[in-house]
């Protein structure tokens, strides 16, 4: 079934301003554990660029992208770039209510920790949360600005992951935005998922999405479903010997796993030194270790065949792939890291793209 797309530009109190009538083309990115997207561009003699334009001095901008109806997408303008030649454009990026939180600094020190049991408690003074990771993330949205607005509540989590278990750290004030904390919870080994909903809240548990292997499998080069137009994989290579740039600018192996070189061959990062005297460089090499090759697969779902984002499946679902190409094959479950969408100079779909990290 063909979805009809449309767009609205509004302030912060979701009164209309336009409705969306220029956009010229789009594109929505869905992430999982990060801060979903919409970039679009206008026509720069249009009357959603005149609104934009007119509300700059007074206030908050928004958009709000819907299908069949139902919002998909609500969040704030973030940039707004307007070229002034013989081929005029206005490009705007607009991000979700997470997006703010980039640019809020914690001020208060806090002691984190994760444990089996997915229990994580912030200590500290003024204020103290505790309980499940879920509800912690709760409070700190809800406390993001204290009395004034001046007062930013957050702290930030670097883990180290040793089999089960994950080391404690502690943070000094200034040293993270919010936007770090959420992200970095969800790095944690018992840490909780998160997106934005497209009813501008935020969806959080420890773990996201169900598994829908036996209902939804894509395929694409085998006899079958034939609901995936293109497939393609990206292989990024290990991370086993980690070295550090020192104040004397002076190169310092803080990581190594021998068994990852052995096998694999030695494969260097080099990282600069860490700035956050609650952590030691040989913490934030260990945490950026990665012993084997990791292997993303981006699939365009086929429009008329594909089960469809938000009423089949969506951020967090396990799905079977079945695609092969020449020498190249990959068949196995996988969740659902990444939805982008596409839209041409009508607001048409033209392409539905998902992203699985392969586990």
């Amino acid at each position: 079934m063909s979805s009809t797309w449309t767009a609205s530009i509004e302030d912060k109190d979701t009164r209309v301003l336009a409705f969306g009538s220029t956009i010229k083309n789009a594109q929505l990115t869905l992430p999982l554990n990060d801060v979903s997207t919409l970039s679009t561009s206008f026509d720069v003699t249009g009357q959603d660029t005149a609104a934009i334009l007119a509300q700059l001095p007074s206030g908050g901008v928004f958009i709000r992208l819907a299908e069949n109806g139902t919002t998909r997408f609500w969040g704030q303008l973030t940039d707004l770039q307007v070229e002034a030649s013989d081929d005029s454009t206005v490009t705007a990026s607009f991000s979700d209510v997470m997006g703010p939180l980039g640019n809020v600094q914690s001020v208060y020190y806090r002691v984190v920790y994760s444990t089996q049991t997915g229990v994580s408690t912030f200590q500290g003074k003024p204020r103290a949360f505790s309980g499940s990771q879920s509800a912690i993330v709760d409070a700190l949205l809800a406390h993001r600005a204290g009395p004034g607005g001046i007062d930013h509540y957050g702290p930030l989590v670097q883990p180290t992951r040793s089999g089960s278990s994950t080391r404690t750290r502690k943070v000094t004030a200034g040293t993270s935005t919010l936007l770090e904390v959420l992200k970095s919870m969800s790095d944690l080994a018992y840490g909780v998922e998160w997106y934005v909903s497209p009813d501008k809240t935020v969806t959080i548990a420890d773990t996201l999405g169900t598994d829908k292997t036996s209902s939804i499998m894509l395929q694409f080069g085998t006899a079958g479903r034939g609901n995936v137009m293109s497939a393609s994989s990206q292989y990024l290579p290990p991370r086993n010997v980690i070295w550090v740039n020192g104040d004397d600018n002076i190169l310092r192996r803080s990581a190594y796993n021998e068994t990852s070189v052995d096998t694999f061959g030695e494969y260097s990062t080099v990282l600069p030194k860490t700035r956050r005297a609650s952590e030691s460089d040989e913490d934030l090499a260990n945490s950026r270790l990665r012993p084997a090759w990791r292997q993303f697969i981006s699939v365009v779902l086929e429009p008329q065949f594909a089960p469809r984002p938000w009423t089949r499946f969506y951020l967090g679902d396990r799905l079977h792939l079945d695609l092969k190409q020449g020498v190249w094959s990959y068949t196995g479950n996988q969740r659902v890291n990444q939805i982008v969408f596409d839209f041409d100079e009508s607001l048409v779909e033209s392409s539905i793209t998902t992203q699985f990290e392969v586990s």
